[in-house]
């Protein structure tokens, strides 16, 4: 394997940062260390490490997604351009001066070296590095003067992937006559070719990457469709973040004419970002984001008035469109597919339909015993699968009999290893025997933390916005990365990192 490639643009724009990130991620896949370089950045996004050294955005961008802690090494020389289009140079994020204040040709060998430096800094630390260079790779009309591109892929014996663009429909041109003018030295470290922004149908690009090919004797990778790389920055994330979600998250107790235990739910009273609803009427389901069907001291008639108010329905509907459910002892009853009445007088051995939510059946008998609990959440592997392992405690109201039905998930269990919980295959309706479950703080705030991130809630705690700024970024990674798999050849890109002949 080498230890480094270079990727160039026959001009500014072709996509340098977007082919540089892809590669990484590529190796990074390929279990080695990847670092990137960029000599010089002229950018208007800037980032700050510590609050005050400044480097370009991008540095930032390509250092997360290779899973490394950004350094003023990977971009010692910064060119940053504010709204007013004024520039100031930052070198090794210090700042240097004023564009307008210094001679860039003055100032070149000392860039030179400054560069240098950091590229070396990062070869002692990682197996590889990924150089993007600057601009145009032959921007520079005196030769003599440009330092950021062959010169540099000369002095530190790396070889090139050129990137071209369509944007203009001149791709072709532009490779031709950059592979023209440069020295044969430069030309023999050009190892791929990649194409990028092209929107047509490939088929009539095949005869003309053909000819190419073979007249410049340099290997075509692939070619990239146009495709939005725009990833937004912390800042702008933070205010899409804050803007595009809720406040609180409101919890709905549906409230019940035999309504039992409300304690259960005082433990939200000090939670941020909760509201508690009484749900009285069908269109208050549409209101709450968690649906909790509480106890009860008469099931049956708790069920029959759910039907005859239009809570049945409402609540089914609300679970086929993904709301979160919870019932508990009787609620959680009343989720199951059937419950059998062996204890009143006037509905002895009928049977009444359960919402048929979860995989329960229940006989409701003259049993009824009161113990304590305590236990825990099962290793789930649906949406509750953060919950798994948490410590629970409570007490349970036993009223008959329920029994598991086939295909119910297992979500709760006490001590003795006895199942007090069940959920749906996806994990947003559940349900438990247990009363006072809320009062496990573990149990609680874990399953806050899934529902506000379920239901858009805005929290005003900075670690989960940092995360979810994280996992937006490794998302935007690998949707790039999965365009860049299926378009260009890797077994081809793989033997050019390896040193290898094609």
């Amino acid at each position: 394997m080498k230890d480094k490639i270079a990727i160039l643009g026959t001009k500014d724009g072709v996509g340098k940062t977007l082919i540089s990130l892809c590669i990484g991620k590529y190796l990074k896949n390929n279990n080695i260390d990847v670092q990137a370089f960029k000599g010089l950045e002229v950018s208007k996004n800037e980032y700050s490490i510590n609050k005050d050294l400044k480097i370009g955005y991008n540095e930032k961008l390509k250092s997360d997604c290779f899973g490394n802690e950004v350094t003023v090494d990977n971009n010692p020389i910064f060119i940053h351009k504010n709204k007013e289009n004024k520039t100031k140079v930052y070198v090794n994020g210090k700042s240097y001066a004023k564009t307008e204040e210094f001679n860039y040709k003055e100032l070149r060998a000392d860039f030179e070296e400054f560069m240098y430096n950091s590229f070396n800094n990062l070869k002692e630390k990682k197996d590889f590095i990924i150089i993007e260079g600057s601009g145009e790779c032959l921007e520079y009309v005196e030769r003599e003067e440009e330092f950021l591109n062959f010169k540099f892929c000369k002095n530190v014996q790396s070889d090139i992937i050129l990137i071209s663009d369509f944007e203009d429909n001149n791709s072709f041109a532009n490779i031709y006559g950059n592979l023209s003018l440069i020295t044969k030295e430069d030309k023999k470290r050009i190892k791929g070719i990649i194409v990028n922004k092209y929107n047509g149908d490939l088929e009539y690009l095949k005869k003309g990457l053909s000819k190419l090919e073979k007249r410049t004797k340099v290997p075509f990778l692939g070619v990239m469709p146009e495709i939005n790389t725009n990833i937004l920055t912390e800042e702008e994330y933070g205010k899409n973040y804050r803007f595009d979600k809720k406040r609180d998250l409101i919890i709905g107790v549906v409230k019940l004419p035999f309504l039992s235990h409300i304690s259960d739910f005082y433990s939200f009273e000090d939670e941020k970002e909760v509201k508690m609803l009484l749900i009285e009427k069908p269109n208050q389901v549409d209101i709450a984001d968690f649906i909790i069907i509480p106890g009860s001291k008469n099931i049956i008639k708790d069920l029959e008035f759910l039907k005859e108010s239009g809570l049945y329905e409402k609540i089914i509907n609300a679970s086929e469109n993904g709301k979160t459910i919870m019932g508990i002892c009787g609620g959680f009853q009343m989720l199951g597919e059937e419950i059998e009445d062996l204890y009143s007088i006037e509905n002895k051995g009928a049977k009444f339909k359960g919402l048929n939510l979860i995989p329960l059946k229940t006989t409701y008998t003259f049993v009824n015993k009161t113990t304590i609990a305590k236990g825990n959440i099962c290793n789930m592997d649906n949406i509750l699968k953060p919950l798994s392992d948490s410590k629970i405690y409570g007490y349970e109201v036993i009223n008959g009999d329920s029994d598991m039905l086939e295909g119910a998930e297992a979500f709760m269990v006490d001590k003795l290893n006895n199942v007090i919980g069940l959920s749906n295959k996806e994990g947003n309706v559940f349900g438990t025997f247990m009363h006072g479950v809320f009062e496990s703080k573990e149990f609680r705030r874990g399953l806050l933390k899934i529902l506000k991130e379920r239901h858009g809630v805005v929290t005003s705690n900075k670690n989960l916005e940092e995360q979810s700024f994280k996992e937006y970024k490794e998302k935007r990674f690998d949707e790039f990365y999965k365009i860049f798999s299926e378009n260009i050849d890797l077994d081809k890109l793989g033997k050019i990192l390896k040193g290898e002949n094609m």
